[in-house]
């Protein structure tokens, strides 16, 4: 057994031990409410209920040990790379400025001046005067699409 394999299984007993105390504190507690006929009901829902709550844990345990459902790496090389999208900083910067806050801003003349800058980076004309911010954000919108 390796190292993490015992820690696993020390882990996963006192978990047990832990559930058990606590399944056996609530059917206590619902059998002393209960009337005599029914103490021997409430006794073995709890035991099927710790069953069924060991047997779920154990499993995972079993299945995290062994390596199922895990991809292996033959599988990795198998899938496509995806390629990581380059975004512009000033771009990101300028919409998460534009778009925070509620209350539209007035739009100042250094916004201006970035979308200036940045549409003339990527080729694209932008309109001399920005009268709104939904011209602003039809701006934006147009320099994310050039990308």
């Amino acid at each position: 057994m390796t190292q993490g394999t015992e820690r696993i299984t020390w882990r996963t007993v006192v978990g047990l031990l832990v559930l058990a105390v606590l399944v056996a504190v609530v059917a206590t507690l619902i059998a002393v409410w209960v009337d005599a006929a029914s103490r021997p009901l409430v006794i073995r829902l709890a035991a099927a209920l710790f069953c069924a709550m060991a047997l779920f844990r154990l499993v995972v345990a079993v299945r995290e040990e062994a390596g199922i459902e895990q991809i292996s790496a033959a599988e990795m090389a198998k899938r496509p790379r995806q390629e990581t999208a380059q975004v512009d900083p000033l771009l990101a910067g300028l919409a998460a400025e534009l778009r925070r806050g509620i209350v539209p801003r007035p739009i100042g003349s250094a916004v201006h001046q970035r979308l200036q800058r940045l549409g003339d980076r990527r080729g694209i004309a932008l309109p001399a005067e920005l009268a709104g911010p939904g011209d602003v954000e039809r701006a934006v919108s147009c320099l994310e699409d050039a990308q």
